[in-house]
């Protein structure tokens, strides 16, 4: 350990005999006096607006994402809503007895409204057969 210290400080001091006095002040007074001047190092007014300009395009950009997500999710809970309403009235259809579908219904009333249905209806009852109370002698089982 000693050895190691010694020659440590044998080449310091050879180090300080090489600097010349001269030289030292000379980087004693680039250290310490030219340390509190300003450098040319900061940002100029032009650097701070075009780096403000570019974080507002960022934040527009992200923003419109932002906006966009928010009215998707909105339509996306309205869709929702509106499948699990049609699926309790499908569901509750589902549950009433057949029988219940057509008690009170007689062979006039059904015929006039099957063509009395609107245009958006009618292609669907032509693959169905109506019924009515006395029609139908044994419901299948739900």
């Amino acid at each position: 350990m000693e050895y190691f210290l010694r020659q440590t400080l044998y080449r310091a001091a050879a180090h300080d005999r090489r600097i010349s006095a001269g030289r030292r002040n000379r980087l004693w007074i680039r250290r310490h006096v030219h340390r509190d001047q300003p450098s040319d190092g900061g940002f100029v007014l032009l650097e701070t607006v075009v780096s403000i300009s570019l974080i507002v395009l960022v934040m527009a950009a992200f923003s419109t994402f932002f906006v966009n997500s928010v009215a998707f999710t909105n339509q996306q809970r309205a869709t929702q809503v509106a499948i699990q309403i049609a699926n309790s009235a499908v569901e509750t259809m589902r549950a009433a007895p057949p029988a219940d579908l057509i008690n009170g219904q007689d062979a006039a009333t059904v015929d006039a409204q099957f063509k009395d249905a609107s245009g958006t209806v009618a292609p669907w009852l032509q693959g169905m057969s109506p019924a009515w109370v006395g029609s139908v002698t044994a419901l299948p089982p739900p």
